[in-house]
């Protein structure tokens, strides 16, 4: 009888101690953040549009004088040129108080690429990251595509807004501000009468 006894209370006892026992919590495997890769972007901002016009030549007789005077003058602002970019480029100092392109600096600053199947630069941004770029003239695309390469990428992409490859050139300016300079193209050509210089700006960015 006291066998049963004993029995019984060690029984009773270790009911007990299984529901006064917590469950353990599981253990939870931090897992590292996963980097999300950058992407290289390229797109146009803005354009701007100079002419000097020989048009007068058609109603009258003008002189070889003339003609070297409009020549060598600077070509004149679109009316409907966009105002902060237009502000943008004077602040550099490439456009004059009347609108007008001063092309004897801007020819002395930028590269001269229709003549060269490739022209190579780098970009540089305010943390040292650097892209390096290569614009490729595409002859008888009449096209300029522009190669851009990472550490861990590369992208090409087409440049538009172009009638020919010839007269084409370009310098880098910081037009809005961080990241990477952008890309200012002068493409110039003659249509209509007068000779025709289109601003056209690009930016890169990696991010």
């Amino acid at each position: 009888m006291k066998v049963l006894s004993v029995l019984l209370i060690v029984i009773i006892l270790c009911s007990c101690s299984g529901k006064n026992k917590k469950p353990q919590p599981e253990k939870t495997v931090d897992h590292p953040e996963v980097q999300t890769q950058k992407t290289l972007t390229f797109q146009k901002v803005g354009e701007l549009f100079f002419r000097r016009s020989y048009a007068e030549g058609q109603f009258r007789e003008m002189s070889d004088a003339e003609y070297e005077k409009i020549n060598k003058s600077n070509p004149s602002g679109d009316g409907g040129n966009d105002t902060s970019l237009l502000k943008r480029i004077h602040e550099f100092g490439f456009v004059n108080n009347n609108n007008e392109l001063l092309l004897k600096k801007f020819n002395s600053y930028k590269p001269v690429i229709h003549n060269n199947p490739e022209t190579s630069f780098v970009l540089t941004d305010e943390k040292g990251d650097k892209l390096n770029c290569s614009l490729i003239s595409a002859f008888k695309e009449s096209k300029y595509k522009l190669k851009i390469s990472s550490n861990d990428q590369t992208k090409e992409f087409t440049l538009d807004g172009f009638c020919c490859v010839e007269g084409m050139s370009f310098i880098m300016l910081d037009i809005i501000p961080g990241g990477y300079k952008e890309l200012v193209v002068h493409h110039e050509y003659y249509i209509m009468l007068g000779d025709n210089d289109d601003i056209i700006v690009y930016e890169v960015t990696f991010k």
